[in-house]
């Protein structure tokens, strides 16, 4: 498996101190999508999956990712992972005036990132919330790198990085310490839940990677094949709770709920390198649900 990606942190300064009832990466996606929307749309009254531009279109590509009902991963299926994830440190029942927003970006979706910019840019121009507090870039990085040459042109020339699981079948005893930076909504049998097994968890992570690497990137793996064995390998501490947020949907117009799992867990068992380095993987491209809501972001510490 191989992937293209690119993370961009953006440093946003508002004109007062804000106070984030939920998390800011619900509010900054919707404002993002609806901002691009208005950028790249040239046929403003057209469903998107009606529209001869939707292969091509950014707003399409980034926030609708169309694909052919026939594709081989997701078989009967319109629509694929979006190739883009979001995650700000700054969590819900906080007042900041800073907000730092990661954006990583997958494949073919790095060539957006300008569109996605100049999104973002345009509405914190015009505020967020309903008393629109107006958001300006401070800063603007990829790696160490500042790319804000000015207020309106980014350096678009850093190469992309490059993800690839790596290593052999030599395993080792070692103990997986995750945290949970952002809500993980994992699903499994048919829930959502708090007490999902080890599998339940390398399983997601597994399909997350396959996913993004088959439509954006590479995947020559044997999909018969699972990366993680099934042998010794259990959660052996698990500090784990449920948490409900709730946001606006502009698109069905009213409040909605969404809750994920908050806390800590630790695996225990024999891993090979490549399997660690398809879970170090997760700590890039998250793992579960709603991964565009800022949800799923995970840190991984080994232990011997």
């Amino acid at each position: 498996m191989k992937l293209n990606h690119q993370t961009f942190e953006c440093i946003l300064k508002s004109e007062r101190s804000i106070y984030f009832d939920t998390f800011p990466t619900f509010i900054f996606r919707s404002v993002i999508g609806k901002e691009l929307r208005k950028i790249s749309c040239l046929f403003k009254n057209r469903n998107c999956s009606e529209c001869s531009l939707k292969n091509t279109c950014a707003y399409s590509f980034i926030f609708e990712t169309p694909v052919d009902k026939e594709n081989r991963l997701l078989h009967g299926r319109n629509r694929a992972p979006h190739p883009f994830t979001l995650y700000s440190p700054v969590s819900a029942n906080e007042t900041t005036d800073t907000i730092a927003l990661n954006i990583t970006m997958f494949g073919k979706s790095i060539e957006y990132f300008p569109y996605l910019y100049f999104s973002l840019k345009q509405a914190g121009e015009k505020g967020i919330f309903r008393d629109r507090v107006r958001l300006s870039v401070d800063s603007l990085l990829c790696g160490d790198s500042s790319i804000l040459l000015e207020e309106e042109k980014i350096d678009t020339s850093v190469p992309p990085r490059v993800w690839r699981i790596e290593g052999s079948e030599d395993r080792q005893v070692k103990k997986i310490n995750i945290k949970l930076l952002s809500p993980l909504r994992l699903k499994y049998s048919g829930k959502y839940g708090t007490d999902f097994t080890c599998f339940d968890f390398l399983n997601a992570v597994e399909r997350r990677a396959r996913l993004l690497c088959g439509f954006f990137g590479e995947d020559q793996q044997d999909r018969n094949k699972p990366v993680f064995s099934t042998g010794n390998k259990q959660i052996t501490e698990r500090d784990l709770i449920w948490h409900d947020y709730r946001y606006y949907s502009s698109r069905q117009k009213s409040r909605l709920k969404m809750g994920g799992t908050v806390g800590s867990f630790s695996l225990e068992g024999e891993f090979s390198s490549g399997e660690l380095s398809l879970l170090k993987g997760a700590e890039l491209f998250q793992v579960g649900k709603n991964s565009v809501f800022g949800f799923g972001k995970i840190s991984i510490y080994e232990e011997d």
